[in-house]
């Protein structure tokens, strides 16, 4: 990893494409928001029809964070192998893609029965797939890792509907996500990034992907990549809120050499 790059005073950097512009956000647990490719109506209107499929899905509650707060919310998964490739339909192989069977379930059974969704969730899958390769590429992984394990990575996409809250305050309680890289894709405040005491950031949705280092990163690279912790608050005089979030991680069960 490169050194000597100077600490940025904010903790959601915006999007900087020169070299070492994310390795030094990284660096320092913060985040990066990437500009869409689509146009915020079309995003805007893929995450109302998602959102409109999960309204019908029995609510579950969130595992709690650190600071034991938890959320209401109704969701479902897909996933990849290969960032870009098609999603996984065969009910056996989300089994080996990371996540809750019964959510990944519900995932095919929007691809399958609801042509609608399932248009709107891949283009929201674009966007994050977009935005994961953009920060790989500023990294120097596109490069710097072998094509066999950029290909067998996997990316589980996970869509949310937060519905007001009956609790005066919830959400998703504060934590680093334990994955390698994370984006994300919202329509309504909400997401708190936080860093040393003090700094506190709220991304605005409309500004774009926000993609976060996760602790699998942070190993990886000998702690010189710190996780991005950050919680989700879902108040009771709050919208509904619809998220689509892409989680990367290495392929389960191989050996992934560290950079120089």
């Amino acid at each position: 990893m490169a050194t000597g790059y100077p600490p940025h005073p904010s903790l959601v950097r915006p999007w900087q494409d020169h070299a070492g512009s994310v390795e030094n956000a990284f660096r320092h647990g913060c985040a990066v928001v990437l500009g869409w490719c689509d146009a915020h109506t079309a995003i805007q209107d893929s995450l109302r029809t998602v959102g409109r499929h999960l309204a019908a899905i029995p609510a579950e509650t969130s595992f709690p964070g650190m600071d034991g707060r938890a959320a209401d919310r109704q969701s479902l998964w897909a996933a990849a192998t290969g960032i870009g490739a098609e999603l996984c339909t065969d009910p056996g192989g989300i089994a080996h893609l990371d996540g809750d069977a019964d959510g990944g379930a519900r995932g095919l059974a929007m691809l399958r029965s609801d042509p609608r969704a399932a248009t709107a969730f891949r283009l929201l899958k674009k966007e994050l797939d977009g935005a994961l390769l953009a920060v790989l590429g500023n990294l120097g992984l596109l490069d710097g890792l072998p094509a066999a394990c950029l290909s067998a990575m996997t990316v589980r996409y996970r869509a949310s509907r937060y519905a007001p809250s009956s609790r005066e305050q919830a959400g998703i309680g504060i934590h680093p996500d334990g994955n390698l890289i994370s984006a994300l894709i919202t329509d309504q405040p909400g997401l708190v990034v936080l860093g040393g005491p003090g700094r506190v950031e709220w991304p605005e949705p409309a500004d774009g992907t926000v993609v976060m280092p996760g602790t699998v990163l942070t190993r990886w690279s000998d702690g010189a990549l710190a996780p991005t912790v950050h919680a989700v608050t879902v108040r009771r005089s709050d919208p509904v809120k619809c998220s689509v979030a892409a989680f990367l991680n290495f392929a389960d069960g191989t050996q992934i050499d560290r950079r120089d």
